[in-house]
Formats: structure tokens, C-alpha cells, sequence
């Protein structure tokens, strides 16, 4: 095994971006994004390993997470050549909230409300949870990489998104802890991504059904190999 010796002349820079910022349609939880970047690296035995990865790791919070969190492993990432978000997103509702619902599909029903936008009922307690698309995961990172491309010109934002406004997912690493980790999971079984790396996540399992929800047996879009989990 080889192990490298990782040196920064600079720490990562770090700043935060309101989401309502990124789109005046975004209106509810409106704390702020955080991202890091650092093209200050040198690595020792492995000269040409480029400053820029051109691969962003998008982190997700788990249920009720806001501010920086998950800051050593970011800083992390951004020593490694990553461009870094902390993404901001809908994350009051716990998905383990569908825990008692008949219906397999009902953890994978609720994350794509939040990922994708849309509705799903939560059949214990008839609760509905509805996720307007500019509230959702993917429009948020859309408006935010394209709010950084003037903001920010020199670190290159935009290279995360293709010629049509979507997101170039082959250059995502996606991540997250708890729920965030769950919805990082199913992005990549939806998506092709760079990797996903899953922190005391998934965990999505029917008490009603006594059975893992009917998204894990999908075939996923990402290579099995890309992911990494620790629950």
C-alpha cells in the first residue's frame, strides 16, 4: 500500500451562501450553505496529482442539521482535491417516519419528494409531505453552482453541471450522515455518481413489513464497488 503525505500551504477557504441567495423561489430553510475549496496542495510522491479533482462531494446533513457540520471531513475532502458543499436542504421529517408504513415503496417515495421534489404520504397518520421542486436537493445544487460561476470564476463551480443546467451526476460524490446518508444512497442508485459514502446510513426498514425498503433491491446506477457505508 502506498501511503501519501498530504501537505496544504493554505486551509481550505471556506464561505457560506444563503440558498434564497441561489433563487428567490427557495423559501424555506434558508440557512446557509458552506463551501470549501483548496488549490493550495502539494502531495509528496505524487507530483502531478492535479490540484482540482473536478469532482465535487456533496455532503447532506443528517435529520435537523444545520451550520457547519461534518467540518473535519470536508476540510478533508478539500485537501484532496474536491470542491466541497454542505448543502442546505429540507431535513425536519425523519425518514424513519415511514417505518410503520404498509407501503414498500414509501422510504423511497419520501426521499424523492426531498431529492427530486414532489409529494408522498406517510400512511401512519395519513402525514403528507410535499416538497416544492425549488425546495428540493437537485434544484438547490443547480441554483447554487450557478450562482457561484460569476461569484466565484477562478475555482470553477460550474464545471459540475452540463451545456443544459443539469447536474453533471459522473462528477458527484455524494455523502451524508443519517438521513442525509440515506438520500446520499439513493441518489446513487437513481444516478450514476463518482462514489457515495454513507455515515450511520441506510437504514431504511419497514417495522410493518419486517422488511428492508423495495428500493435496495433496485439495480443501481452506480457500480456496487462505489459505495462506501458505515452503520
Amino acid at each position: 500500500m502506498l501511503l501519501l503525505t498530504i501537505f496544504a500551504h493554505a486551509e481550505p477557504t471556506t464561505f457560506p451562501v444563503t440558498p434564497s441567495a441561489t433563487d428567490r423561489e427557495i423559501k424555506t430553510f434558508d440557512g446557509p450553505h458552506w463551501l470549501y475549496v483548496n488549490r493550495d496542495i502539494v502531495v509528496e510522491q505524487e507530483p502531478e496529482l492535479p490540484k482540482d479533482r473536478h469532482e465535487l462531494l456533496l455532503w447532506l446533513t443528517g435529520t435537523g442539521g444545520k451550520g457547519k457540520t461534518a467540518v473535519g471531513f470536508c476540510n478533508l475532502a478539500a485537501d484532496l482535491g474536491y470542491h466541497v458543499v454542505t448543502l442546505m436542504y429540507p431535513d425536519d421529517i425523519p425518514a424513519a417516519a415511514c417505518a410503520n408504513d404498509s407501503n414498500p415503496k414509501s422510504f423511497e417515495k419520501f426521499r424523492m419528494a426531498i431529492i427530486r421534489g414532489g409529494s408522498a404520504t406517510i400512511q401512519r397518520g395519513r402525514k403528507n409531505v410535499s416538497i416544492e421542486r425549488s425546495e428540493s436537493i437537485e434544484n438547490r445544487l443547480i441554483k447554487l453552482l450557478i450562482h457561484l460561476k460569476p461569484m466565484r470564476p477562478r475555482e470553477h463551480w460550474e464545471q459540475f453541471l452540463n451545456d443544459d443546467g443539469t447536474i453533471k451526476w459522473e462528477s458527484i460524490a455524494v455523502a451524508g450522515q443519517s438521513q442525509g446518508g440515506g438520500h446520499a444512497a439513493l441518489m446513487g442508485v437513481k444516478r450514476r455518481v463518482a462514489r457515495v459514502v454513507c455515515f450511520g446510513a441506510p437504514k431504511d426498514y419497514s417495522k410493518r413489513l419486517n422488511a428492508p425498503s423495495a428500493w435496495y433491491g433496485e439495480a443501481s446506477a452506480t457500480p456496487k464497488g462505489r459505495f462506501f457505508a458505515f452503520n
